[in-house]
């Protein structure tokens, strides 16, 4: 039977809240700036846009379901991906608060099913190694905007 399970991270940044949401609330830019991702295209705008991010040897189709921006919150949703790629049902959620004047807390979450011929630790150890890979990506890409 499919268990369904989640992986759940968190970061600080030091730039402040807006500063972070601005980059994060581009939809089609987070993807351009993880080391191992290429050729990121957006389809459509606003709720409901798809991002196509290939990464590495495989991609996912990333549907927007959720942008608040009073809350720092957004929500997608994976429609289509690569065979490869085991997670069924992926819905994943990221946020921000605010952490002093010059700093905030980045928390990205999902959760998804697994078949019942793979390994739930497996898969959420590669969803975890892609995750931290992104999230060294955003930090670099924030350094270097200054």
């Amino acid at each position: 039977m499919p268990q369904q399970t989640g992986v759940a991270v968190e970061a600080r940044f030091a730039h402040p809240i807006e500063t972070v949401w601005a980059f994060l609330a581009d939809f089609g830019k987070l993807p351009t700036v993880v080391p191992g991702c290429s050729g990121v295209t957006v389809t459509g705008s606003g709720i409901g846009m798809v991002r196509h991010v290939p990464f590495e040897q495989h991609f996912t189709d990333e549907r927007l379901e959720v942008m608040d921006h009073a809350a720092h919150r957004l929500v997608y949703r994976v429609i289509a991906k690569a065979d490869v790629v085991v997670r069924e049902d992926y819905v994943a959620e990221m946020r921000l608060e605010a952490d002093g004047p010059g700093a905030c807390r980045f928390f990205w979450q999902s959760k998804f099913t697994i078949p019942d011929d793979a390994d739930v630790e497996v898969e959420q150890g590669k969803l975890q190694r892609s995750y931290g890979i992104a999230i060294g990506g955003m930090q670099a890409a924030l350094a270097a905007a200054g």
